[in-house]
């Protein structure tokens, strides 16, 4: 089955027990016009009435029965019969049923298979066992599957990253720079969705400890009976378009081939290690790290500081498995292994002399140095796609209006800091447009494709746009917003620049 492009508008339904209609909803299961393959059983098994979502990314199936007691949501799938008010597109799924069925047998399948149990292994014991879904919605509770181990470990591996200070700000309470206390809540949220890969229980245990917690995060907010801090966590999780990969560390035989080449061998494991992280910009003439889609300019000098570590770790960890495997083999008592031990203790010491060699400033200087040509770019490589926009939660395709997934691939140094919402709604802003250009339409639709074109790259439309008028009619409050909401994109211009020589001298070319 094939999902084509559909326009999103309906009446909504509100679920009641009482009706007994039963709403599924797939989240996300549409890429390229194609429907994944859980959508697709879940389509076909179902053959009740289905539709597009109103986002067009996703699923929504009706169909008449009883939901168990427990369980409403995994991951991107959900299914509601109370306390839901359910948009109907009419966007109706080709060669599914046009009327909804009644299917109790149906709803106890699809409710067991994808919301009520998932497998999990006790790490304790090795074993596979069932258990509730865990991430069925944040719980108002502290999550009790959550372990202090797990929180402690996420915990330290932010504080060792490059996003230390500004976790430990908002961890601390600290909401200095943040427009209201829901931002600051918002964007702690967002730094522990990256590391605990989008888990609701473990943002949740870690929000709870934060100086940011207050008694507002339990309270009900919504109709649904969700709570604030849901609420928020669900808002993190989907602005966040990456999580967290721990490095792969090379294996004993590409380390030692790294000890052998000494500064040079570092360099190398340097960059096998960071290439999507990491990049030298030899025009601008300092190093880039790759953050939430955008990278930054390492103007606080991180770059040394994550290299010695993380080599430091690499070694580290190589030395402790040699030493492992030296214990295991005097432990077998064979004459046979000496020679095998004794070359695996020379292994050992070189590891442990490679890492007191790293505490040294100028070795690590030398080896970031040679790193710089395996880590290569140029400023005019990056944002060189015109009708590309890079925004909060991906890169905004103008000309195919696709959000497409962040990627290090991309090279932006720019980031607007919005997220792209395909059916969100501005009635604020369409009022204020109204009450400053007096309710003229035809110039308002000129100052939103005005707007819209500023956003591409482009600039064959050769045209300077003033905004003129008196003192006090909204021209500063109209830049402000825009300036808020491209972030990096909104550039100001001296009237000086239209003065200047060089810039007539463009203009025109013949003088």
């Amino acid at each position: 089955m094939k999902g084509g492009r559909f326009h999103t508008n309906g009446i909504s339904v509100v679920l009641h027990p009482e009706s007994e209609l039963v709403g599924l909803d797939l989240d996300h299961c549409i890429s390229d016009g194609t429907f994944t393959e859980e959508a697709t059983e879940i389509i076909n098994r179902v053959n009740s009435y289905s539709e597009i979502s109103p986002s067009g990314k996703g699923v929504r199936i009706f169909l008449y029965g009883k939901l168990p007691e427990k369980g409403r949501r995994r991951g991107s799938i959900e299914c509601y019969d109370e306390g839901r008010h359910l948009t109907v597109t009419g966007n109706h799924i080709p060669d599914t049923p046009k009327a909804i069925n009644r299917d109790q047998g149906v709803i106890d399948w699809f409710h067991q298979k994808f919301i009520a149990t998932v497998k999990v292994e006790d790490s304790s014991q090795g074993e596979v066992q069932e258990t509730t879904d865990k991430n069925e919605m944040v719980p108002a509770e502290p999550a009790s599957d959550v372990s202090k181990l797990q929180v402690n470990e996420i915990i330290q591996q932010i504080r060792s990253s490059r996003q230390k200070e500004k976790f430990e700000r908002l961890f601390d309470g600290d909401i200095q720079g943040y427009a209201s206390a829901s931002e600051a809540d918002l964007a702690l949220c967002s730094i522990l969705s990256f590391w605990t890969k989008k888990n609701p229980g473990l943002i949740d245990s870690i929000f709870r400890q934060s100086g940011l917690y207050r008694p507002k995060w339990d309270e009900k907010h919504y109709s649904d009976g969700r709570t604030y801090g849901q609420e928020t966590i669900n808002r993190a999780t989907e602005l966040c378009s990456e999580v967290y990969t721990p490095l792969v560390a090379p294996d004993i035989k590409e380390i030692q081939d790294f000890l052998y080449k000494q500064e040079r061998g570092d360099a190398e494991l340097l960059a096998s290690l960071f290439h999507q992280d990491f990049l030298y910009d030899h025009i601008a003439q300092c190093w880039l790290w790759y953050e939430n889609g955008v990278w930054n300019q390492d103007q606080e000098k991180q770059t040394l500081r994550i290299a010695v570590e993380e080599l430091t770790r690499v070694y580290l960890d190589a030395s402790s498995k040699t030493d492992w495997e030296i214990t295991r083999l005097m432990g077998e008592k064979d004459d046979a292994n000496q020679e095998k031990i004794a070359q695996l203790e020379a292994l050992r010491d070189r590891l442990r002399t490679r890492v007191n060699k790293l505490n040294n400033r100028n070795r690590i200087s030398n080896v970031l140095k040679m790193a710089e040509s395996w880590l290569h770019t140029s400023t005019w490589k990056f944002d060189r796609e015109p009708l590309k926009l890079n925004l909060a939660n991906g890169l905004y395709d103008l000309e195919s209006n696709k959000l497409l997934e962040h990627s290090y691939q991309h090279l932006c140094l720019k980031q607007g800091p919005v997220a792209f919402d395909k059916d969100a709604a501005a009635p604020y802003w369409d009022e204020f447009l109204n009450t400053i250009f007096g309710g003229d339409q035809e110039l308002i639709r000129f100052v939103k494709q005005a707007v819209g074109f500023s956003l591409s790259g482009l600039c064959d439309l050769q045209a300077l746009i003033f905004c003129y008028g008196s003192g006090a009619n909204g021209k500063s409050t109209f830049f402000g917003v825009l300036r808020e909401m491209l972030g990096d994109y909104y550039q100001g211009i001296q009237v000086e620049t239209f003065l200047s020589k060089a810039f007539n001298h463009l203009q025109n070319p013949m003088n």
